[in-house]
């Protein structure tokens, strides 16, 4: 006998390795289980993901320039989410996934 883990039912396995009762139950059990991730993280993930498309699209637009602090929080960007950050000195050095965003003097910095 096993215990399927999304409904607790007893159930005989028809494979050695049968961890739910049927299908349906496996795909309920996963389903739940990866929004219940996607509800605990979605606080931090959902901010970092707006940065990344602004970032993104800043680069694609003005890929040499300088983007001014202001700038960047006038069009939502968040000063507090990045998925890592280094401070140089004066300067800080933020990324988000892929892009890179670096203070290069006072509020201007630098996508790459």
């Amino acid at each position: 006998m096993a215990i399927d883990p999304y409904t607790g039912n007893r159930f005989t396995p028809k494979r050695s390795n049968q961890k739910f009762e049927s299908n349906a139950n496996r795909i309920a059990y996963n389903n739940k289980k990866a929004k219940d991730f996607r509800e605990l993280t979605k606080s931090d993930i959902n901010p970092l993901i707006q940065n990344f498309k602004i970032l993104l699209k800043l680069k694609e637009e003005k890929p040499d320039e300088l983007i001014h602090y202001e700038y960047l929080k006038g069009l939502g960007f968040s000063f507090k989410h990045f998925s890592s950050l280094k401070n140089k000195g004066d300067y800080a050095i933020a990324k988000i996934f892929n892009l890179v965003l670096i203070q290069t003097e006072g509020n201007l910095f630098k996508i790459k």
